[in-house]
């Protein structure tokens, strides 16, 4: 039992709420309903990452939207990765992990997981954050294997950074940026084969959505890039393009422009203006031609 500086859970939470709504006021494009759920996910990956730093690694929307202080899409989700474990026995570490008493007055409910298809084995996990008797926000966690990764996890801050006293915050570990960005360039280019139909061309509208955040805001040197490019392709069994081509599937204009608006830190509102700023990103690393580093503030490799 950790020692607790709020009297009881009505004051802490009236407290976040108080601050919550403060950073609401500032954050560009913030909802209070999603803040309060990201420190939700907050208290949950204090658990993890205190517990076992070394052994679990953040991944999806959640580490971007950690890495960019919050200026990436929301997401109902938490992604993570346990290092070399199966997904049962990540299931299993996280259930004891999130039974810690950190003296936050907050408890997670943890309902059986199920198996969904997400290209990989992903193991999701229905959370329930109560604080105190008070149901908090509901969430789920998605446990992922088959993960690989050419660099080692970066150090991002929490969601959310709130003045607390006496409420333990930690850094988590991200997915490395470059094994990120690979990772949703392929899901852009990777197609699915369909019994008896033409295959299904990717509608992962989300993910140019965040290359193209990515492409603002990450500074990434080629060479590592082209790596995990190579890497996470050599996986997925798919062949690279050598520079990006305007998607072909039906709906892309609409599907983006409907995505750009959840995402605030977004300049490219439209399809065109975001395929234009990934492939000045992304063309020259899948051409061979690109060195240097990524410069964000340029926009261009130097």
């Amino acid at each position: 039992m950790t020692d607790r500086h709020y009297s009881d859970p009505a004051a802490l939470r009236q407290a976040v709420t108080d601050r919550l709504r403060k950073l609401a006021r500032h954050r560009l494009g913030a909802q209070l309903s999603d803040l309060q759920r990201q420190f939700a996910y907050d208290r949950l990956l204090a658990r993890v990452f205190s517990a076992e730093p070394e052994a679990w690694v953040l991944k999806g929307a959640t580490a971007l939207l950690a890495r960019l202080e919050g200026s990436a899409r929301h997401t109902l989700d938490i992604d993570l990765y346990r290092r070399e474990a199966r997904l049962d026995e990540a299931e299993a570490a996280l259930r004891a992990v999130a039974s810690a008493d950190l003296g936050d007055y907050f408890r997670f409910t943890l309902e059986p997981g199920r198996h969904i298809a997400e290209g990989r084995a992903t193991l999701r996990v229905p959370v329930t954050a109560f604080l105190g008797a008070t149901e908090f926000a509901r969430f789920h966690v998605d446990l992922v294997s088959g993960v690989e990764m050419t660099g080692e996890p970066d150090e991002v801050p929490p969601l959310v950074r709130l003045d607390l006293p006496g409420i333990m915050s930690v850094q988590y570990r991200a997915y490395p940026i470059v094994d990120h960005v690979a990772d949703k360039v392929c899901a852009l280019v990777e197609v699915h084969p369909r019994a008896g139909r033409p295959a299904q061309a990717s509608t992962r509208y989300r993910d140019l959505a965040d290359l193209a955040v990515m492409a603002r805001t990450q500074s990434v040197d080629a060479a590592v890039l082209r790596a995990a490019l190579a890497s996470e392709s050599s996986r997925r069994g798919i062949e690279l393009p050598t520079v990006l081509s305007t998607p072909d599937a039906a709906g892309w204009r609409t599907g983006y422009a409907r995505v750009a608006k959840d995402v605030p830190g977004l300049a490219e509102r439209d399809l065109d203006a975001a395929l234009g700023t990934v492939k000045r990103f992304l063309d020259p690393v899948l051409g061979g031609t690109a060195t240097g580093r990524w410069s964000p503030q340029r926009q261009d490799w130097t």
